[in-house]
């Protein structure tokens, strides 16, 4: 077998991979890391959207087995001629286009910098968790109770962005009418 990365880690991994180059970035350039962090969040949407729907042309990430009128046919996956759920335009449509939406809406009601980007990490936390329930788990990777490891780490994530949105509001209170 061929190292192909550890499954359910790609946007995971990637979220801490850009805040650490956002970071290094923002030292470099003597930026405010948390305000080049609310306007980096508004392409991630969009790059998760193009992403979802290459999946979904590439016919990777299949969804579970179904028999919703809307099931799609994946070739080569077990049991052949099964419905399935057409998980990643779920996803695109989650991840992307309705969480942009949410992101455009409630910009201009925080007014601390990072507040967006902790947004950001809650609202993808919450849709990916939930779309998790249509996507045929990965194979050869272990559930924990019934929660899929997209799931686990979604939580987390979801906890960062509360523990982020938190600290930021107390670290900034009395300051610019918090």
């Amino acid at each position: 077998g061929a190292w192909t990365g550890i499954a359910g880690m790609s946007f995971h991994g990637g979220v801490i991979g850009v805040a650490f180059a956002l970071f290094l970035f923002a030292k470099r350039y003597q930026q405010d890391f948390f305000r080049l962090a609310d306007l980096v969040v508004f392409s991630a949407p969009v790059v998760l959207f193009l992403g979802r729907t290459g999946n979904f042309l590439n016919q990777e990430l299949p969804g579970r087995v179904t028999e919703v009128f809307w099931g799609m046919y994946f070739p080569g996956m077990f049991p052949e001629g099964a419905l399935r759920h057409p998980s990643t335009l779920y996803e695109a449509l989650g991840e992307g286009i309705i969480l942009l939406l949410f992101l455009f809406l409630i910009r201009r009601s925080l007014r601390i910098p990072g507040q967006l980007a902790s947004f950001f990490l809650i609202g993808y936390g919450v849709i990916r968790f939930s779309l998790e329930y249509f996507r045929e788990p990965d194979p050869g990777v272990a559930l924990l109770f019934t929660l899929t490891r997209g799931q686990i780490l979604s939580v987390f994530l979801v906890g960062f962005g509360v523990f982020l949105f938190v600290w930021l509001t107390r670290k900034n209170r009395g300051k610019i009418g918090v």
